[in-house]
């Protein structure tokens, strides 16, 4: 793991940031895959509305609710969690106790929630990677591009 870690931080914050969004998609897929097969509804539809898309909502979703998850479910959350000794010396058990939070805050769905989890876990664990090397802004960066990428496929196959 840390040979994988050394990988990550030395990479450049471009390559990061992409490398990072695909992980936040493609994980939530494979494990939508296990929902699906254990028969869990899914409702992200129900969440991204086609009257959602105008484009204060756009703004919002895309640059405002990145800005504001990232402060509250990252930065602040790894602030606090990380002065707890058990935790410093545990970082895997930051990640995944703010991942818990962050998917029970956005508690639309059974499979919502797992879904913001597993995203949760990537943020946490970018976020923990790039410290020293402006960890908010890259996680906003990974995160803002998620919810882009959400918007454009849901207008695109609606």
């Amino acid at each position: 793991m840390k040979k994988i870690n050394r990988y990550f931080r030395k990479l450049n914050t471009v390559w990061f940031v992409l490398l990072f969004f695909l992980f936040s998609r493609i994980l939530p897929l494979i494990f939508g895959g296990i929902l699906d097969l254990l028969d869990i509804p899914d409702s992200e539809d129900d969440f991204i509305a086609t009257d959602f898309l105008n484009i204060f909502n756009i703004f919002i979703y895309i640059v405002i609710v990145p800005l504001l998850e990232t402060l509250i479910f990252q930065s602040l959350a790894y602030r606090f969690i990380s002065r707890i000794n058990f935790f410093r010396k545990h970082k895997v058990w930051i990640i995944i106790v703010s991942a818990l939070i962050f998917g029970i805050v956005h508690s639309y769905s059974i499979s919502y929630m797992v879904f913001g989890f597993i995203v949760g876990c990537v943020f946490m664990y970018a976020y923990i990677l790039r410290i020293g090397k402006k960890p908010y802004w890259t996680v906003v960066a990974i995160h803002l591009l998620l919810n882009l990428s959400a918007i454009l496929s849901r207008y695109c196959f609606s």
